[in-house]
């Protein structure tokens, strides 16, 4: 009987989409996304608190954690009271999540050693970027020392 219905290319009858939509074992292997994303978050009433001899330190945090999740972290750049990153996300990333796991273990791993302490604040700012404006954002992020240094 269905085999008489006129089908639409990528068409699948009523029973045949259920299944489809419930089966565990069906998973879709050629998904293509690009998610770009510009992050910043600041230290507490923007105290400076990140200073030069830990900032390469929270970036490599950073960075560790990115790795952990399956994040591509395309540039970090870190002032002494704030953090810039650029962010490729999978669809499947939740980001608060993201975000609450970069800065929660880079404060943890700092704070930890007892010397320095950073306490982030709760928010945190978040803004997509284009594929043509990536380029940018990246140099905008990689500039943030000489940036805030000429203000």
């Amino acid at each position: 009987m269905i085999s008489n219905l006129p089908l639409r290319k990528g068409y699948l009858p009523k029973q045949y989409r259920k299944k489809f939509e419930t089966d565990s074992d069906v998973s879709i292997t050629h998904t293509s996304y690009a998610l770009y994303y510009l992050l910043s978050w600041s230290v507490k009433q923007r105290f400076p608190l990140i200073e030069e001899e830990i900032r390469d330190q929270v970036e490599k945090l950073i960075n560790k954690k990115c790795l952990e999740l399956g994040v591509h972290d395309l540039a970090v750049g870190i002032n002494p009271e704030h953090v810039h990153s650029v962010l490729s996300l999978k669809p499947n990333h939740y980001i608060p999540e993201v975000v609450k796991e970069l800065k929660g273990y880079s404060s943890h791993e700092i704070n930890k050693k007892g010397e320095y302490f950073i306490d982030w604040t709760r928010g945190y700012d978040i803004r997509t970027i284009s594929q043509k404006n990536l380029k940018a954002a990246i140099q905008y992020v990689k500039n943030q020392r000489k940036h805030h240094r000429d203000e």
